[in-house]
C-alpha cells in the first residue's frame, strides 16, 4: 500500500513565493511614494510658513518707513532667502497706502506674495506710526477660488495674492 505524501508541491511553493513577491513590490512602492509625498509636503509647508513670516516682517518694516529689504533665515533654513519692495499707492497724507511685494527664494521655485497695507496717521518725529495703522482687506489665491476676510483688528486686514504655489 502506498501512503499519501503530506506537504506542498514545488509548483505550489513557487506560486506562493511569486504572490508574496508581487505583494511586497506593491507595498514597497506605496511606501516609497508616501515618503516622497511627505517630503514634498513638508518642504511646501516650510516655504509657506517662511513666506508668511516674511510678509509680517515686511509689513512692519514698511510701516517703519523701510521701502525695501532682504534677508535670510539663518542656519536653520540656509537654502531660503527673502526680499520685499513696497511702493506708495496714495498721495493722501492721512491714509498712506502701500503695495508690498514679498519674494521667497529657495526650494523648487520662487514664491511671491503681493499685499496692500496702510497707515492711517503719518509717522511721528521718530518715524513710528501710531496704533491706528494696519493693513487692509480681503485675500484671494491666484486663479483658485478665493478666501476672503479680514485679519487683525478693526483697523485692518491684508489683501494677499500669492503666486508660485501651483494652486
Amino acid at each position: 500500500m502506498m501512503r499519501a505524501q503530506a506537504g506542498f508541491t514545488l509548483i505550489e511553493i513557487m506560486a506562493a513565493v511569486a504572490i508574496l513577491g508581487i505583494a511586497m513590490f506593491v507595498l514597497l512602492d506605496s511606501h516609497y511614494t508616501a515618503l516622497r509625498l511627505y517630503d514634498s509636503i513638508a518642504t511646501e509647508t516650510i516655504a509657506r510658513q517662511l513666506l508668511e513670516t516674511t510678509v509680517q516682517e515686511a509689513e512692519v518694516k514698511v510701516l517703519e518707513g523701510e521701502m525695501a529689504g532682504e534677508g535670510d533665515f539663518g542656519n536653520r533654513y540656509p537654502e531660503f532667502t527673502w526680499t520685499y519692495e513696497a511702493e506708495p499707492l496714495s498721495e493722501d497724507e492721512e491714509v498712506q497706502l502701500y503695495q508690498v511685494s514679498v519674494t521667497l527664494n529657495g526650494g523648487e521655485e520662487p514664491r511671491t506674495m503681493v499685499f496692500l497695507t496702510y497707515a492711517i496717521t503719518p509717522p511721528d518725529d521718530e518715524g513710528i506710526f501710531s496704533e491706528n495703522s494696519g493693513s487692509g482687506s480681503s485675500g484671494s489665491r491666484g486663479s483658485a477660488s478665493g478666501r476672503s476676510g479680514s485679519t487683525g483688528t478693526n483697523t485692518g486686514g491684508r489683501r494677499r495674492t500669492p503666486t508660485g504655489f501651483g494652486l
